[in-house]
């Protein structure tokens, strides 16, 4: 039984950080170079006449991710420096065609959708995202960021493809059965979550890791609020922080409840303090309102209103304001002396 032949790693990164050949740096320990994967000491074996040259590791066992890492790596380089690629045919009619790009950036982090996509090629005063697969498909939940945001992004497919300059610029030029539109806004060419049970799928998990943490964070608000003495908050009006302590003689909220409800909200308030001990008769009430990830819900009220975004941690001992986007009612309204 003959044995599959694994690709060597003929790329390493150097000391400016950059991807080089095995053939262009000393021979041995003393090259210099990294492993792109696990950053490992590599040694260059480049002088044999019989052995394909090739990068080894040092010390240990050969990394298995290292050429898939390269190749990706070396991807990106061609793309930014060739600022050429093959768009795919959206119907069958249309024909494909090499875009030319005025910019490729490679360090492009998109703070709308909290995503960095692998590249951004720029012309005609649009936005594409390029992204390469070589061993892992793209995240589900990254593909479902994509298309609710509408961006324009292209999925490149590298497996198959060598570890070679002219072989990957060949590769995203040419290899149309390789390179597909995730979302394409223009041409109404996005993939319909209800069609991809996968996606749906990570979108209910991801809610119901949500829920539990907002769950974690009211019964840990609720706590604090009952057990210390002072509760304090760092709130931002009119573009400076100010802290305030609701528990204080100044302030005199004394009472806190969780998942209440009030009678001109549809929804219940996760956590509402209260100077009174019937909350329904304060006019001067706080709502705070808790979002984890893409999990969260508006809510108009009149009565002040704090939105606060935990993100992944749970231990809240300082509650940040931290309006949501969408929301028009968290505007801060500041609070009485009692």
């Amino acid at each position: 039984m003959s044995r599959i032949h694994k690709p060597k790693l003929t790329y390493a990164i150097n000391k400016e950080g950059k991807l080089v050949h095995v053939n262009t740096v000393p021979n041995g320990n003393k090259c210099g170079c990294l492993c792109p994967n696990c950053k490992s000491e590599l040694c260059a074996k480049n002088s044999g006449e019989i052995m394909e040259h090739h990068f080894a590791h040092i010390h240990g066992d050969e990394c298995e991710g290292a050429v898939e890492t390269a190749l990706h790596i070396m991807a990106k380089e061609v793309l930014q420096e060739t600022k050429q690629l093959l768009h795919p045919r959206i119907r069958i009619a249309h024909e494909p065609k090499i875009v030319n790009y005025e910019k490729v950036d490679v360090e492009y982090f998109d703070k709308e959708t909290n995503l960095r996509p692998d590249c951004v090629g720029f012309y005609n005063n649009r936005q594409i995202w390029i992204e390469f697969k070589v061993s892992h498909k793209l995240d589900h939940n990254k593909i479902r960021k994509i298309i609710e945001s509408k961006i324009d992004c292209i999925e490149i497919d590298l497996n198959g493809c060598n570890l070679d300059y002219n072989s990957v610029k060949e590769w995203i030029t040419n290899k149309e059965e390789k390179i597909k539109w995730i979302c394409n806004k223009n041409l109404n060419y996005a993939i319909k979550l209800k069609e991809n049970p996968e996606i749906n799928k990570d979108k209910e998990d991801s809610n119901s890791i949500s829920l539990k943490y907002i769950n974690e964070a009211k019964e840990n608000l609720c706590r604090k609020f009952v057990k210390q003495e002072k509760f304090e908050i760092e709130l931002q009006q009119n573009g400076s922080k100010k802290l305030y302590d609701l528990k204080s003689k100044k302030y005199g909220y004394k009472y806190c409840w969780k998942d209440a409800m009030l009678s001109n909200i549809a929804e219940k308030c996760d956590i509402i303090i209260s100077r009174q001990e019937n909350y329904n008769e304060d006019p001067d009430i706080i709502i705070i309102n808790i979002s984890h990830g893409n999990y969260r819900k508006k809510i108009e009220t009149d009565f002040r209103l704090i939105n606060l975004n935990i993100n992944s941690f749970v231990e809240v001992s300082l509650l940040i304001y931290n309006p949501l986007e969408e929301s028009n009612s968290c505007e801060f309204k500041g609070f009485k002396r009692v």
